[in-house]
């Protein structure tokens, strides 16, 4: 990985491409300030992580930027589902949801009478409780491996196989996540315990992963490009879209 870029060569990511709608607006800027966090993160971690006298604070700040990274993808991706799912018509795309409101979200009954259909959802259209469904199924919605990830892709009618090139680096993030999260990134060892920290070697994987989670989000899941549940749908069902062909994305993130 001698050619890999490093944390400390990327420029801040940014995104020039509108759909002209808040909601696109919205997800999509978002996406990048998150991003723009987690650089910041990096960067700070990986200086902090030369010196002995601050080497483990480096590696709390690389813990968090980890966990920041992750929630970030996540958040994108619940975002999207709840954008797009709606409008979906695909008995597979909306096979995995339920009637919300429940007291329990996976022990509600799939068949409802008319006196629950009147009591819980008598003001509602059906566009309506459809969005509440998807975001009630977005509320438990968690990708905690890539075989979830993959599951996502394609009830959104994404092909998963331009995305498995970027299975590895996204495990490792999901991976090393949980670790953290769930097990305080703890080594039990005889006589004690350690950390699992990071080196070197880990800066070309943390400016590989953000570079990654930027094309993924910005170029592989745009709707506006073609992709997903939009691909044969005209683009007078987008909420508000702009007129005339979609412009090419603006600069992304740049090494220097």
């Amino acid at each position: 990985m001698a050619n890999a870029p490093r944390v400390e060569n990327l420029l801040r990511f940014n995104w020039s491409h509108a759909l002209g709608t808040s909601v696109s607006s919205t997800l999509f800027g978002r996406i990048v300030i998150n991003l723009n966090r987690c650089l910041a993160l990096a960067k700070h971690g990986f200086q902090l992580h030369k010196d002995n006298d601050t080497h483990e604070l480096g590696d709390e700040v690389l813990r968090a930027c980890i966990v920041l990274l992750h929630s970030s993808f996540e958040d994108f991706l619940r975002s999207l589902t709840r954008w797009l799912l709606p409008l979906s018509t695909s008995k597979v795309a909306l096979a995995e949801l339920k009637f919300p409101g429940g007291s329990d979200a996976d022990k509600r009954p799939l068949v409802l009478s008319i006196a629950d259909l009147g009591n819980r959802y008598r003001n509602l259209t059906v566009q309506q409780l459809i969005e509440k469904a998807v975001g009630s199924y977005c509320d438990r919605m968690t990708i905690s491996n890539t075989n979830v990830f993959e599951q996502w892709l394609m009830r959104l009618g994404y092909d998963p196989e331009p995305f498995r090139r970027q299975y590895a680096i996204l495990a490792w993030m999901m991976e090393r996540r949980h670790r953290i999260a769930h097990e305080a990134d703890l080594v039990d060892e005889p006589e004690g315990f350690s950390y699992f920290g990071f080196d070197d070697d880990d800066n070309p994987k943390f400016a590989e992963l953000m570079l990654t989670i930027h094309s993924i989000c910005l170029d592989g899941l745009h709707p506006d490009l073609g992709g997903g549940l939009f691909k044969n749908t005209p683009t007078s069902t987008v909420e508000n879209p702009k007129s005339g062909p979609s412009e090419p994305l603006g600069p992304g993130p740049q090494t220097g």
